[in-house]
């Protein structure tokens, strides 16, 4: 039977100067990558449909409880006002081996919901710059 990865061993961080931050209170991250593909059909395929590889992108999303410590919703509002790009590192261990997706993002977009008598959350997208490696 396949091992599964639980959903506590994948963790988004923020990385800055040789650090890792764990994204404030995380309760869910998505890594996302696409390559967007450009139609080549003609005579010579006899006209079924062909692709060539395109232009390659990457996203990471993250939802996450409101947290005063780590990589806070104020860190998150600072980095998207100053338009800076961020390091980040998407970690998913399966019990033996740690895989890192390691990269550059900028914040996308930031949504931040204070419910009454209720705990604040946080819904985060990012949109890799360049490629990202794997380590």
């Amino acid at each position: 039977m396949p091992s599964v990865v639980n959903g506590e061993n994948v963790i988004l961080y923020k990385t800055a100067g040789g650090v890792d931050t764990v994204f404030g209170a995380a309760t869910n991250c998505t890594f996302d990558v696409s390559v967007d593909q450009v139609e080549v059909t003609s005579q010579t395929s006899a006209y079924f449909r062909e692709y060539k590889i395109d232009v390659a992108g990457w996203t990471v999303n993250c939802d996450g409880l409101i947290s005063l410590t780590g990589y806070s919703y104020k860190d998150m509002l600072d980095s998207q006002l100053a338009k800076s790009t961020i390091g980040i590192k998407f970690s998913i261990f399966d019990g033996t081996t740690t895989v890192l997706i390691t990269g550059n993002a900028i914040i996308n977009s930031l949504s931040i919901t204070g419910p009454n008598n209720n705990t604040s959350t946080y819904s985060v997208s990012l949109t890799g710059v360049g490629a990202y490696t794997i380590t």
